[in-house]
């Protein structure tokens, strides 16, 4: 994490990475703002329940493959088809938000405005594939 924040400091003195390269920092990420302020959807639980409960299925999944005997029910392998597709779409956003922060036109404000968009879908896919509330 250091290193990362070294490097980009290095390529902000040398000119490498210009005032586009990052997004720009919202109040609640500004380090002593940060403590005081929260957004609902950044480090989702949801998401993190979303693939502890895809990787579990996954494993019973292999099981079943593995031994012949079923370890997983109709009920639960109709849940992974499910889940696979959510985690699809994952990937599919991950990629966008690669090509915002290598975007050489969007200006820090845009990048960070894309990038919680992004953040936001994907907690919401999370959150309607454990059959949660949305968040706002």
């Amino acid at each position: 994490m250091y290193s990362i924040k070294f490097a980009e400091g290095i390529g902000e003195v040398t000119g490498i990475m210009g005032d586009t390269s990052k997004p720009s920092l919202s109040a609640s990420e500004y380090p002593v703002l940060k403590a005081f302020m929260a957004k609902e959807y950044i480090s989702s639980q949801s998401v993190q329940d979303f693939y502890d409960e895809l990787n579990e299925l996954e494993r019973k999944y292999a099981t079943t493959n593995q031994t012949g005997k079923a370890h997983i029910t109709l009920k639960e392998h109709a849940r992974l088809k499910k889940l696979r597709k959510v985690a699809g779409k994952f990937s599919d956003i991950r990629k966008v938000e690669r090509e915002i922060l290598g975007s050489e036109t969007l200006m820090p404000e845009q990048k960070k405005a894309a990038l919680d968009r992004a953040n936001l879908l994907m907690v919401n896919m999370a959150r309607e594939a454990l059959g949660r509330r949305k968040v706002q």
